[in-house]
């Protein structure tokens, strides 16, 4: 289900702060009279809100700005002196007419302020006239900071939800409580002062004036401090960004150091140096800074525009400002080749004349734009950037030319990160190798490698260990490959290899020393985790006659690798096009299955093997296909992960199970402390909301926490140990029980056991198997009920289908069972009806021993 981006979820987010605002000012509008009397008329709360709106006390460095407004002081003299009407029209009229005319805000930003003040004001009022009641003196001061206060952490709240919606970036809920506690001083601070004016009102109003006074001196004289520490910060500033410059060990470099203390030192998103050469012939050197990125020392040819450009500033006695709110200039179209609104422009003076242009624009908020105070520092820094540049640099990069041309030609044809060949040249020499196959009759191969979770790495560890670890495939690729072979890096976590006059046994033992050269562990900035490819390999011949075709059956011959089993390759084979196609196709259809509600839940009973009586039932996923039948997971789960759609099958089999089971504990007798237990595949077990979204499905189903077990692979826990406790002790908080599916078939050994926050191991089916046999051996899973024993944890064996088997599992000590011995999976109906007829299964006698149940939430 698609998701609004960018300005939709914005308006979307506003609305609803608007309609939430209208909601709370219903209420608020029917409040009485204003604790110290309703005298103050709304236009004197709009005068206060506007001069707050329209001038804050803002404080700029570099990229960084700080904004001091006033506004709880019109909102502290409203909840004392003003009628609920009153405060609402003065709020909007005041606010809405400084940051329309004043501020000139985007028609977006203006709704959402004008929304969030106004439902911030109304949640003042409510908490304020709710907390005065009765109160006098002291108390109703005390109502009004906590009113204010609250008021200012919903504000702080919408403002980082906006935010995050707009940037298209998480909400960070850590970080909340530093901004709100920076924040909440200043605003309570203005509160407390609005409180004194409130005291002089009550007692004694004249003494207002004796305190305009100070305030007013307080406020100039912090001004005045910030803009003379200001100025001392762009000197230094701008003395340390030169001497990074010429300190630079080559003319690029400086350029780059030149570029972003310009944008640091004005506040900008975009700074433009270019550099003309001797004659009209040669290209011009341009190079940029902004929000993609730099290129540096780039040639280019000299447009008309930009000629144009040239030639004006340099006609003029200074630089040329052109501010956000100007008239139309005849260097708008420069500006707009760009993207930019506005920009400072001035032209680089040398011996011999103008020999290059600088241009700074993009100012970064809407609270200030370019002045005359930033075309000072603008000239200051050009001057200085001209004589650096002028000063034998410009010489060395001329010459210079030669050797970034081929530098350029050698990073157009390699990845600039891991420095092997790109997907240009990959497939420049796949061609190459294609026609010489068609010539000598000598096969070629292509390995196509993608990184299994390597997204995972990203997301949990940071780009930095994910580009790391790039490289560390890179060295592994170069030391698994043969010489002659090209290993080469086509995209992101892809990675290619071309194999010169080879065979498919060959191939194959290339692919081999690669996989086995990817499981030897990576360490990454000190921490140690695994890496998995799935590889693809095709051959030149008949089905194969062109690069593209076969680059496509090696990337087919990966998806296949990939959908079999983890760390594997394949050989193509023409199969493989249907065998995609069919995923596909399937991958289609799940989607719809999810719309249509074709996934259902079954459910399996957990066994006691002590009384037979039923524990829990575990919900397993099951497609009802219109056209296939009933599909089991296996069918369709791996589709989901590719896909995507994991998180959202999970919380449909979530939400059925959780409602299911919760409406048999309340209707059916015997069946209160039923569990239920379901599995989390390891894309929901490193969804960052996964504990938020468990704790919704949760409450809305009703249900008790504790009652609900939720199963997690050791490969989901294991890939990122240290996210994976985190993940799971969450989950404890949230107090729910945690099993360990399949131990001892995935990475860890029993010794990490100890550190699982878990109250359940599940010992899986490939370990109970060798018990249905006469003389089968227990000593391995009586090691693991033992250990299991000693920390507390329940075990649960599952894949039960012989008599046998449940019997020795009681006799070492085994408490809880699945298998199709006691039941297969059933339906919604087919478990209701067991649990109405209060059903309980034979299971072998032996001595009685008590059961030993789960750690309780």
């Amino acid at each position: 289900m698609s998701q609004l981006r960018g300005p939709a979820s914005v308006w979307l987010l506003t609305a609803a702060m608007a309609a939430t605002a209208g909601l709370v000012w219903r209420n608020g509008l029917t409040l009485g009279p204003a604790p110290s009397g309703s005298w103050l008329a709304w236009w004197g709360i709009a005068l206060a809100f506007y001069v707050a709106e329209a001038w804050p006390i803002h404080v700029h460095f570099r990229k960084q700005a700080h904004t001091l407004s006033m506004t709880e002081i019109g909102l502290i003299f409203g909840l004392f002196f003003a009628t609920p009407g009153a405060l609402f029209a003065g709020q909007i009229a005041g606010a809405g007419l400084a940051l329309a005319f004043n501020r000139r805000q985007r028609p977006v930003k203006f709704a959402f302020n004008i929304a969030e003040q106004s439902l911030c004001t109304g949640v003042a009022l409510l908490i304020f006239r709710a907390l005065a009641a009765g109160a006098g003196g002291g108390r109703l001061w005390v109502a009004a900071l906590v009113a204010v206060a609250i008021a200012h952490l919903v504000g702080v709240v919408l403002v980082s939800a906006v935010i995050a919606v707009a940037e298209r970036t998480p909400l960070v809920l850590m970080q909340l409580p530093k901004t709100v506690g920076l924040s909440l001083v200043g605003s309570l601070a203005v509160s407390c002062l609005a409180l004194v004016g409130v005291a002089l009102v009550e007692s004694r109003p004249v003494g207002l004036l004796l305190l305009a006074f100070p305030v007013g001196m307080c406020l100039l004289a912090f001004r005045g401090y910030m803009q003379q520490r200001m100025q001392r910060d762009y000197v230094e500033f701008l003395y340390e960004s030169m001497r990074a410059a010429q300190g630079a060990p080559e003319m690029g470099l400086a350029i780059g150091q030149l570029l972003l203390a310009a944008q640091r030192l004005l506040r900008a998103d975009y700074a433009e140096i270019i550099l003309l050469t001797r004659t009209a012939d040669e290209p011009v050197l341009r190079s940029t800074s902004g929000s993609a990125g730099q290129t540096l020392m780039r040639p280019d040819e000299l447009s008309e525009e930009t000629n144009d450009a040239i030639l004006l500033v340099s006609a003029a006695e200074r630089a040329v400002l052109l501010p956000r709110k100007r008239e139309r200039h005849i260097l708008d179209t420069f500006l707009s080749a760009r993207g930019l609104e506005d920009g400072v422009l001035g032209v680089l003076r040398g011996d011999e004349g103008v020999f290059g242009l600088l241009l700074v624009g993009g100012r970064i908020g809407d609270v200030t734009e370019f002045d005359e105070n930033d075309l000072v520092l603008f000239e200051t820094f050009n001057s200085h950037a001209a004589v650096l540049l002028q000063n034998g640099r410009l010489e060395q990069s001329l010459a210079q030319v030669t050797e970034l041309q081929e530098q350029l030609r050698h990073q157009a044809y390699h990845d600039a990160l891991t420095g092997l060949p790109n997907r240009a040249l990959f497939t420049a020499r796949v061609t190459e190798a294609v026609e010489s196959a068609a010539i000598d009759n000598a096969s070629r191969a292509v390995l196509f490698l993608d990184l299994d979770d390597f997204k995972f790495v990203n997301d949990s560890w940071g780009h930095a260990a994910g580009d790391e670890m790039l490289v560390q495939v890179a060295e592994r690729l170069r030391s698994a490959t043969r010489p002659g072979d090209t290993p080469a890096r086509l995209a992101g976590d892809e990675f290619g290899v071309l194999l010169a006059n080879t065979s498919a046994e060959d191939a194959e033992h290339v692919a081999q020393r690669i996989r086995d050269a990817l499981a030897e562990p990576f360490w990454l900035s000190g921490r140690e985790t695994s890496l998995y490819a799935s590889i693809g390999v095709a051959l030149t011949g008949p089905h194969a006659a062109t690069a593209e075709e076969l680059l496509l059956n090696a990337d087919i011959a990966m998806y296949v690798a990939k959908s079999d089993e983890r760390s594997h390759y394949a050989i193509y084979e023409p199969r493989f096009h249907q065998r995609l196609r069919e995923r596909q196709e399937l991958a289609v259809e799940l989607r719809r299955a999810l719309e249509r509600d074709e996934i259902v839940v079954h459910y399996q009973p957990v066994i006691s093997l002590e009384t037979g009586e039923i524990e829990a039932f575990e919900a397993l996923a099951r497609w009802e296909h219109p056209e296939r039948g009933l599909l089991v997971p296996d069918e369709f789960l791996g589709i989901a992960e590719e896909s995507g759609l994991i998180v959202e099958l999970g919380a449909s089999i979530m939400a059925q199970a959780l409602s299911q089971v919760r409406n048999w504990q309340e209707t059916l007798p015997g069946a209160e402390a039923i569990g239920l237990w379901v599995n989390l595949a390891p894309g929901e077990f490193t969804n960052d909301s996964l504990v938020e979204d468990l704790s919704f499905a949760l409450s809305r189903a009703r249900f008790d926490p504790r009652k609900l077990t939720v199963e997690i692979t050791e490969h989901s826990v294991m890939r990122d140990e240290h996210n994976g406790l985190k993940a799971m002790h969450r989950l404890r908080d949230l107090g729910v029980a945690l099993s360990i599916d399949d131990f001892g078939t995935g990475y860890s050994s029993l010794s990490r056991l100890a550190q699982f926050p878990i109250q359940l191991l599940k010992i899986p089916k490939t370990f109970v198997d060798p018990l249905a046999g006469d003389e089968a051996d227990t000593s391995f899973i009586d090691a693991i009920l033992r250990l299991a024993e000693a920390l507390g944890i329940v075990t649960v064996a599952e894949g039960i289908e012989h008599a046998a088997q449940a019997r020795r599992l009681r006799e070492v000590g085994c408490e809880l069972a699945q298998g199709y011995v006691f039941s297969e999976p059933l339906t919604a109906d087919e478990t209701q009806k067991l649990l109405a007829a209060q059903s309980t299964f034979p299971v072998p006698a032996h001595e009685s021993s008590a059961l030993r149940l789960a750690a309780s939430a």
